[in-house]
């Protein structure tokens, strides 16, 4: 496999201590953001609904809700999934530059890569969407040359096919952010040469991860609601509070997450990419 995953670990768990804080304002400042954006676009989606609405008389829009929106307003829509993403994917991207062992940027450095890396993200994902097409196609065609052996045999390899595929692109982000590939195709096939035979090792740490991640998520949601279960057997009313004591259970546990979950992509990428150290060193020279 040619990976340490005990290394891997080790390091995800020590940038998590050392760089928590600055990775913590990071998500904090892309979440503002995201609120800001949301209350702008919406109303500004919101007015455009209104303002139709009155220009059709008040009749609302008849029989079809979607008749009268118009191009106009599908393209507000599609501009406003574009930033979302952009800036969801820039808040990962600048998390991941933050707790990456290779550099130590500050934060304004790791925010701008957040953001640069974002919108190179959204390149890649429509690259791997054609991709993704033409392979659907390639499937199709296949199914129909063969009938139902064709359909069962494109059955049991889409799963194993999709699981390697997400191991071959597991560090894609970071070689967006860390390395600063942030030409989409070049950013692709770096990814591609970066994991070339470590997909088994990098499909084991994120079995590993994924386990231990879901039962420590279980675990404290799991006493919770154990506990509003033996209040309610118990006739008593569990009340407000602990409706807003599990909103921000869940925050923290969230934010947790996303904290250990960056740093340990981040340290994937140091790992694998420890052959190129000399490359790497070069460029953040």
């Amino acid at each position: 496999m040619n990976i340490d995953i005990g290394r891997v670990f080790a390091n995800t768990f020590a940038m998590v201590r050392e760089r928590w804080g600055p990775m913590l304002g990071l998500w904090a400042t892309f979440f503002a953001a995201l609120i800001v954006y949301f209350m702008i676009f919406g109303g500004l989606l919101g007015g455009s609904a209104f303002l139709l609405g009155s220009a059709m008389g008040g009749d609302g829009f008849g029989d079809d809700p979607l008749a009268g929106m118009g191009i106009g307003f599908f393209l507000m829509i599609l501009v406003f999934y574009v930033g979302y993403f952009a800036i969801a994917f820039g808040q990962q991207g600048s998390m991941i530059a933050m707790a990456s062992p290779f550099r130590r940027p500050t934060f304004g450095e790791a925010f701008s890569l957040g953001l640069k890396g974002g919108l190179s993200f959204l390149g890649v994902v429509l690259v791997l969407i054609v991709a993704y097409i033409v392979l659907a196609l390639i499937g199709a065609l296949f199914v129909a040359m063969l009938g139902e052996v064709g359909g069962i045999i494109l059955a049991i390899l889409v799963l194993p096919v999709a699981i390697y595929i997400g191991c071959r692109f597991a560090v894609l982000v970071p070689v967006i952010v860390v390395e600063g590939v942030f030409n989409p195709i070049k950013a692709i096939t770096r990814t591609w040469e970066v994991t070339r035979g470590k997909a088994l090792g990098i499909f084991v740490i994120y079995l590993i991860f994924t386990v231990v991640a879901g039962i420590a998520l279980m675990l404290p949601f799991g006493i919770f609601f154990g506990s509003i279960y033996a209040s309610i057997e118990a006739g008593a009313d569990p009340g407000i509070g602990s409706v807003l004591f599990m909103g921000l259970l869940f925050m923290l546990v969230f934010i947790a997450f996303m904290l250990i979950t960056a740093s340990m992509v981040a340290s994937l990428h140091a790992e694998i990419s420890d052959s190129q150290a000399e490359d790497l060193s070069e460029t953040f020279g």
